[in-house]
């Protein structure tokens, strides 16, 4: 495909999800996206067998004073403070779930004329 039309696809594409998320923020939160408070990221890591994770917070949020009250309440295979350990086990894919993915993707690039040389799919 042509960079430009793969481009405009994307632009697109991020037009549509911006346009959805402003509805989302508005129906759910009532709020416009003006008014999002900024954000930081912080790394937090209790274990040091267990890569950190990601704590996103409003800007300015003692994100480590909170991290600190779990020091002790942890689930070491994870990693991860106990209550974010259960949110993380309970919100997953279900199974199989990627593999449709994949599947669908590769039916789909089969079915393009376009691409000659099938045999990296």
């Amino acid at each position: 495909m042509p960079r430009e039309v793969l481009e405009e696809a994307r632009n697109a594409l991020m037009g549509h999800m911006e346009r959805d998320f402003k509805r989302k923020l508005k129906e759910d939160l009532d709020m416009e996206a003006e008014q999002l408070p900024p954000t930081q990221r912080t790394y937090i890591g209790y274990s040091s067998n267990m890569p950190p994770f990601e704590v996103e917070a409003s800007q300015g949020f003692d994100v480590k004073g909170l991290a600190s009250s779990f020091a002790g309440f942890y689930n070491e295979a994870a990693g991860l403070p106990f209550p974010v350990d259960l949110i993380d086990s309970a919100v997953s894919l279900p199974r199989g779930c990627m593999t449709a993915l994949t599947e669908e993707v590769e039916a789909r690039l089969v079915e393009d004329s376009s691409i000659e040389d099938k045999s990296a799919i």
